[in-house]
């Protein structure tokens, strides 16, 4: 709780270039990350319900082995009530997403920049009343934006070209998403 990590710089860490795990009331700005070999930065919340308030902002992250940002969540172990935004992801290496976010709950993912990734720009599992909007992603070779399962998820004036399959999809699973506004 109550931790900062504001303006490093990581290159060539061999797994991840930040982890944490269930931070709450923290923040992760400013950092410039490069040749991180899986994850740029990747948080799981490993306590029930415990990582509440954490805001990524601001990073630089680029040829990142496999997602720029990763919030690693379970059904137990929510992330709620945090903030992905102005992030600048970029990867020609990349075998992921440039932000993927399970179980982000009741957040914001806004104003991000993602290009050149191999899955999708921006991948929301599993999320409830999230906004995603106002990013920009280009180069994505599955997906801009893909929602697999939730509820009363907002994905709005995102924009989206380049990409491989869909710009944006959404599962069978999601129920009550709104999505208006994307060009």
């Amino acid at each position: 709780t109550g931790i900062s990590v504001i303006g490093n710089v990581v290159d060539g860490a061999l797994d991840t270039g930040i982890q944490g795990y269930s931070w709450s009331d923290s923040t992760v700005a400013n950092n410039i990350i490069k040749n991180a070999g899986s994850q740029a930065i990747r948080f799981t919340s490993t306590v029930d319900n415990t990582t509440k308030r954490l805001t990524i902002t601001g990073n630089v992250c680029t040829e990142f082995g496999i997602n720029g940002i990763f919030m690693d969540g379970t059904a137990s172990q929510v992330f709620t009530n945090c903030v992905v935004s102005n992030n600048t992801l970029e990867s020609s290496v990349s075998t992921g997403s440039g932000i993927a976010l399970e179980f982000f709950n009741n957040s914001v993912c806004n104003g991000n920049s993602v290009k050149d990734v191999s899955q999708h720009g921006i991948f929301v599992q599993t999320c409830n009343d999230t906004v995603v909007n106002g990013n920009n992603i280009q180069q994505a070779d599955l997906s801009g934006i893909a929602v697999n399962a939730g509820t009363r998820n907002s994905v709005t004036a995102n924009r989206i070209y380049e990409v491989g399959n869909r710009g944006i999809w959404l599962s069978a699973a999601t129920t009550k998403n709104m999505i208006s506004g994307n060009t």
